[in-house]
């Protein structure tokens, strides 16, 4: 019984700060930012194009595994850095119209989206073929993995195009 009013106290208070959060445009425009700021940096250390576009003439450009099990840890921490905050923008919407507008006004699901393509790119390249070892071939594929979870996310932003 205890238990049970606990629990649904620390629903309700959920609900309230999920409120507070959602209708806080401070929030969205900081969460918009940092995908401004790490959207670009993780296609130029995980797809081969967008690294060659940032390199200078005449150097050397690696296949988009090489890459990818190169910056494996920072591509980690950084995808699930976002992963989350996409799930914080996520469980806001949740409070419908009000959430929704002030997301829509911020152009956040437009950053969410270039972060997709850039998913995309990456769990399409792969390792693409190339002869890696098993450990640069597991750093790729655990990248391509948080990649995917990036997109089942984004869904939550597909209705505001």
């Amino acid at each position: 019984m205890f238990y049970h009013m606990f629990y649904s106290i620390d629903i309700a208070n959920k609900q309230v700060s999920r409120e507070v959060l959602a209708k806080n445009v401070d929030i969205w425009l900081r969460i918009k930012a940092t995908l401004v700021a790490v959207v670009p940096t993780l296609a130029t250390r995980s797809v081969r194009e967008a690294y060659a576009e940032t390199s200078l003439p005449g150097v050397d450009i690696p296949e988009s595994g090489t890459l990818m099990a190169e910056n494996h840890e920072s591509l980690l921490e950084d995808l699930t850095t976002i992963n989350n905050l996409l799930v914080i923008a996520r469980n806001m919407l949740t409070i419908k119209e009000i959430a929704q507008d002030i997301c829509a006004a911020t152009q956040l699901n437009r950053q969410v989206t270039k972060l997709m393509v850039v998913c995309i790119n990456v769990t399409s390249k792969g390792y693409d073929g190339e002869n890696i070892d098993s450990k640069a071939r597991q750093n790729v594929n655990e990248v391509a993995e948080l990649c995917k979870i990036s997109y089942v996310y984004r869904q939550s932003f597909v209705h505001f195009h």
